[in-house]
């Protein structure tokens, strides 16, 4: 795969007489061989060769600024110290080979939910980028708040794996109390994001059966129980997104003390290329219709305002509209043949595939299938679930 980084590591490999030998296999081998001889040919010609890859997902802040650039150094750095951001697998269905972040921001007026994109190479390249930035002195680089600002990938890189980059830094700059106290803070916030998400999680029926790790906050430690499944990688990172989302609304509502008083900004602007993968955009226009006071089209590169006020207005209506009613939300008490409640959930049986309906007994479920079969996804049954959980939220119902 020819990312930014593959393609760095093999010309510095290059230009050091790292040799051939280190490039990887072959298909990214074939694809450098062009550059590979330029760049030789032009090196035994006594030229001296300069590189410069700009990161694979996230532009760093402009280091010339303009009256309307922004940024988004800060609002990360300050994100992570309060615990509001979510680090999971992509859902984009172009991108599966990356990680998204969700990350918040208190506009005083408003809030702003913001997500961003990237590709994480593991916790041995957190250590390299350590080790190699302080080979070339370049320490100032190393600052939480100048990662964030220049090299946005390598910062999320180090809050997932912000153990191993706290344990790197100790271990070659044991006197330096001032990154250790930057980073400490750092720790510190991803300790308190890792408690938000398993409180949205565990409390949440969106998730449905994700790895116990994912819901834990462990996920990146395990995988995220993906493995190399593109099925359980979609399962995976729209039950993640859920949470993600769910995770912003908690911690703005916190935040403006247990009510949602300010309006909130949804920006879907670090999408490259391509819609959001379908699950997360119907879930995206429905938060939008819940809380939105103009209806505009939510499209990438664009932004969704998400408002308190009127909520309860727009919600029957967008129930109408999806084609359920408010009845059909609560199927973990009620048989979706029958219509026979229950006063404990677990008397009910839950579909197996989708989680979305709950029955008496078999012969119920058989009698429900033909009915049922037309919505039984997992993709629905989440969404169904989301809406639930936000409706019983904020007592929309």
């Amino acid at each position: 795969m020819c990312t930014d980084l593959n393609i760095s590591i093999v010309i510095n490999r290059i230009v050091t007489g790292g040799g051939d030998a280190s490039l990887a296999a072959g298909q990214q081998q074939a694809a450098l061989e062009p550059i590979r001889n330029d760049i030789r040919q032009l090196l035994d010609q006594g030229h001296i060769v300069f590189a410069n890859y700009r990161p694979h997902r996230i532009q760093p802040d402009p280091t010339t600024r303009r009256a309307n650039d922004q940024s988004w150094g800060p609002t990360r750095l300050q994100a992570v110290k309060k615990g509001w951001f979510a680090i999971f697998p992509s859902s984009r269905l172009s991108y599966l080979d990356q990680l998204e972040v969700w990350y918040l921001q208190d506009l005083n007026s408003s809030f702003l939910a913001r997500n961003e994109c990237y590709l994480d190479y593991g916790m041995e390249e957190v250590e390299a980028y350590v080790c190699n930035t302080l080979a070339l002195g370049d320490i100032e680089r190393l600052y939480p708040l100048t990662m964030a600002q220049v090299d946005p990938q390598a910062f999320w890189s180090a809050i997932l794996h912000v153990d191993k980059h706290c344990e790197v830094l100790k271990s070659l700059r044991p006197g330096d109390n001032e990154f250790q106290e930057q980073w400490e803070e750092i720790r510190k916030g991803v300790q308190l994001s890792r408690v938000l998400w398993k409180k949205v999680a565990g409390a949440s029926t969106c998730p449905g059966r994700l790895p116990d790790a994912v819901i834990d906050g462990n996920g990146s430690s395990t995988g995220w129980g993906i493995l190399d499944s593109e099925d359980q990688h979609n399962k995976v990172a729209e039950g993640c997104a859920h949470i993600a989302v769910l995770m912003m609304l908690e911690a703005a509502e916190v935040e403006a003390g247990k009510e949602l008083l300010k309006p909130m900004n949804v920006h879907l602007l670090d999408i490259p290329m391509g819609e959001p993968a379908p699950p997360i955009h119907k879930f995206a226009v429905l938060l939008r219709s819940l809380f939105c006071r103009e209806q505009n089209e939510l499209e990438c590169g664009g932004q969704t305002v998400l408002h308190a006020s009127d909520r309860k207005r727009f919600l029957m209506g967008v129930l109408d509209e999806m084609g359920y009613a408010s009845s059909d939300l609560n199927y973990s008490s009620v048989c979706g043949h029958c219509g026979n409640n229950s006063s404990e959930a677990d008397r009910l049986s839950v579909c197996s595939k989708c989680q979305g309906a709950a029955y008496c007994n078999r012969e119920c479920q058989k009698c429900d299938w033909k009915k049922h079969k037309k919505e039984c996804s997992s993709s629905l049954a989440q969404h169904k679930r989301a809406v639930h959980q936000l409706a019983a939220k904020y007592e929309l119902l």
